[in-house]
């Protein structure tokens, strides 16, 4: 472990249920500012060599973040990781031989750029050459992804099982306000009633626990005046504060 990052405690036991629980796709479920850029990172870092993991690919859900994410590697944890996207001067992102060659240790894409053109299937024949079966796969976000969707489709197309030795997918929200799946073939889902279905994740670390461990401030909402509507699922609430808010159930045909 590098000298630099001291795990939280939430992080280590994480890591923990996850050496333990070494399943093919893994959800981590943990709220804003509670690290799991760190956690995710950790989980690779400490077992990279136990399970001859050549090659880490992260994919995040916006194009600024490609570069903060590397940073974070780096200076937490000393790997260094491509993250500057499809390179002009030769027009295409970097093999994993090429990168690998230059003391990588992976790289950081984002949903956006795997939709791009036919990025997501150049970007699977390039690991299916050199790595396959020896990539760590990190989708940051991953609710922004859905099977039904552009994004999805494209991880779906560039990480099939061959090529992709395990998945570790981390959210603060594992839903989508569109209510379809996210990435249904990899992650794990329970019906709730007709036609809706709860996604479950594989270790939860939720807002009342950073509370709890004082890794986040308390914070409060404050009510405003004025009329205001709400919509959670089918039903609909209608007031000027919360607590009058009164609740009218909407179905739909």
């Amino acid at each position: 472990m590098p000298l630099c990052f001291a795990p939280r405690d939430w992080q280590e036991r994480f890591v923990r249920a996850y050496q333990t629980n070494l399943k093919k796709n893994f959800l981590l479920e943990a709220c804003t500012s509670a690290g799991k850029t760190a956690g995710a990172l950790h989980a690779f870092d400490s077992l990279k060599n136990v399970l001859d993991w050549r090659f880490l690919v992260v994919v995040v859900p916006a194009e600024h973040l490609m570069r903060q994410y590397a940073q974070d590697a780096f200076n937490l944890f000393g790997l260094n990781l491509s993250y500057s996207g499809t390179v002009r001067s030769i027009g295409r992102l970097p093999t994993p031989e090429e990168l690998l060659q230059q003391d990588y240790h992976g790289l950081v894409v984002s949903y956006q750029w795997l939709t791009s053109s036919s990025n997501a299937s150049l970007l699977f024949n390039d690991l299916s050459r050199t790595v396959s079966g020896k990539v760590f796969l990190i989708l940051d976000e991953v609710h922004h992804a859905s099977s039904d969707l552009a994004f999805g489709q494209a991880c779906e197309t560039a990480f099939p099982d061959r090529i992709i030795s395990h998945r570790l997918m981390t959210s603060g929200t594992p839903f989508r306000s569109d209510n379809k799946r996210i990435l249904g073939n990899w992650l794990t889902y329970r019906p709730v009633e007709e036609n809706a279905y709860q996604c479950i994740p594989d270790f939860q670390y939720r807002l009342a626990d950073a509370l709890s461990d004082e890794i986040i401030p308390p914070f409060s909402f404050v009510t405003m005046e004025g009329e205001f509507a709400y919509r959670r699922g089918r039903a609909v609430y209608n007031g000027r504060t919360f607590t009058n808010a009164t609740n009218v159930t909407v179905r739909i045909k």
